[in-house]
């Protein structure tokens, strides 16, 4: 820039432009942490269950996909046969239950079904599916 001629005088520095700068870069790093979150939770589902990701088209978007997950998780242990005993429509008022306290108003019941059918797809690494499910959790 020098060598062109177009050198200019910086702007000084100020309290609000230091704090806005440091809030930038703390956006930044947190972006890419939960990019790296949801890419790593997807490899691991593609694996172990893939059926869980056919429930929804865009399942990360979802506010569904993962209440419906976290039931799973809580309850099944990494075991997705357990949900099988928990039963469709103790799943769904579950889901219901969930979505509603994470701010939603209703599920969307084909996700839930899907979830719940998903159980009982033999597709996948079954041997790794607890360990995975619970690092996913």
């Amino acid at each position: 820039m020098t060598a062109q001629l177009r050198c200019y005088v910086p702007e000084e520095v100020d309290e609000t432009w230091g704090r806005l700068r440091h809030l930038g870069v703390r956006r930044e790093r947190l972006l890419a942490e939960t990019v790296s979150q949801v890419q790593q939770v997807r490899d691991l589902l593609e694996c172990v269950w893939p059926a869980a990701l056919d429930a929804a088209r865009q399942p990360f978007r979802s506010r569904t996909w993962p209440a419906a997950m976290s039931i799973i998780l809580a309850r099944s242990e990494g075991d997705p046969t357990r949900l099988r005993r928990l039963g469709p429509a103790r799943f769904e008022t579950a889901v219901r239950r969930e979505v509603v306290s994470r701010q939603g108003k209703r599920p969307c019941l084909r996700i839930v079904r899907l979830q719940s059918a998903a159980a009982a797809d033999p597709r996948g690494v079954t041997t790794h599916c607890p360990g995975a499910l619970e690092r996913a959790g």
